[in-house]
């Protein structure tokens, strides 16, 4: 299998990548705050308890993170562009991305006519 682009060579196929996205103005009006932090060099993410301020925060470590501040776009030329230019080359890929507003799957197969 091939590596995405950035992400270092693990035997495993299957890379998970964690966006945290920005609070919506209707969130921010309703006094909601964010309780997740990135730290994109260490690749994890802390959740805190907005409720227990002297719990601990619980950590957890992706192959890949990005906070509220990316883009989109950034996100896509990173790790989406060099599947989807594998599949055109004739590899197999998949990608699935899933979020709070809704779920989308994308699968880019071979097709035995090429």
């Amino acid at each position: 299998m091939r590596k995405a682009a950035g992400i270092k060579s693990k035997s495993e196929c299957v890379k998970v990548i964690v966006r945290i996205r920005p609070l919506s103005h209707k969130e921010r009006a309703n006094g909601n705050q964010e309780v997740g932090k990135v730290d994109s060099e260490n690749a994890t993410i802390s959740v805190h308890d907005p409720n227990n301020n002297k719990a601990n925060p619980k950590q957890f470590t992706f192959d890949r993170t990005y906070g509220p501040n990316c883009k989109q776009t950034d996100i896509y030329n990173q790790i989406a562009a060099p599947v989807v230019e594998d599949v055109l080359k004739g590899f197999n890929g998949t990608i699935f991305a899933y979020g709070q507003t809704g779920g989308t799957t994308f699968f880019f197969c071979r097709s035995t006519d090429m």
